[in-house]
């Protein structure tokens, strides 16, 4: 048999795993009791009614992490808010939906994120994902290193002038191709109130120093594994064993 043949052979099965496997789905996170760690974590967050970073990626939307702020006691103070998330294994992110935290008028929900990815899982390799955007000049790819959240609820008016908090729906952030992830983590800029964090953040109001969100679910294509390919080949060389 040529060489081409196996080729052939050995792109055909390609195809055929990488068809199965390019099904764009939510992506699960990592187990409670996976030893590698938990399935979300931040830099802080208030246990009271269940704020830890694991309400952010439970399925439930009514359940919703949020930092400390500047709280005095307790946690302490948090003046550069984070929330990490981590997978079962590796995968090629298409997009995310986010529901933004959504009590009282939504002020502590994020705004302004800069996001991370690890292909590792682990800490120490965060790298920041860019985002196109419309083509800059002479027809160029441009692109910004931050995404924007909407306020989680908005004022509805209704017939008889009154009007209450309704929900708003989640925001949709679609990844440029080739974004690989393990884990992905938020390092929130600023809020809903228009307060921005950093090193030096300074403000007397436990509200403005506060950020949160409800919930996240992230949807990719698992990529495949170095052993996958392995077996395809072994795979190819077998059939042209068989042909000749």
């Amino acid at each position: 048999m040529k060489k081409a043949s196996l080729a052939a052979i050995m792109l055909a099965a390609w195809f055929i795993v990488s068809q199965a496997q390019a099904q764009v789905e939510p992506i699960p996170f990592r187990a409670i009791n996976d030893e590698d760690g938990p399935p979300a974590k931040s830099s802080s967050s208030y246990t009271w009614q269940g704020r830890t970073p694991l309400a952010a990626c439970d399925g439930n939307p009514a359940t919703q992490w949020m930092s400390s702020g500047n709280a005095t006691s307790g946690e302490g103070t948090d003046s550069a808010p984070w929330i990490a998330f981590y997978f079962d294994d590796l995968y090629e992110l298409d997009r995310m939906t986010v529901w933004n935290f959504s009590e009282a008028d939504g002020g502590r929900g994020m705004k302004i994120v800069n996001v991370y990815v690890s292909a590792t899982g682990n800490d120490n390799d965060w790298k920041l994902v860019l985002f196109s955007v419309s083509d800059g000049e002479g027809g160029e790819p441009a692109f910004k290193d931050y995404v924007q959240f909407g306020n989680g609820v908005y004022p509805e008016y209704y017939e008889d002038g009154t009007w209450a908090w309704a929900l708003s729906d989640p925001d949709t952030i679609q990844f440029d191709a080739g974004v690989v992830a393990k884990a992905v983590k938020f390092q929130i800029l600023s809020n809903q109130d228009n307060n921005v964090f950093g090193p030096t953040f300074i403000e007397p109001s436990s509200n403005g120093t506060i950020a949160g969100m409800a919930e996240v679910l992230f949807y990719g294509t698992k990529v495949p594994e170095p052993a996958t390919m392995s077996l395809l080949a072994l795979g190819g060389a077998a059939l042209l064993r068989r042909k000749r």
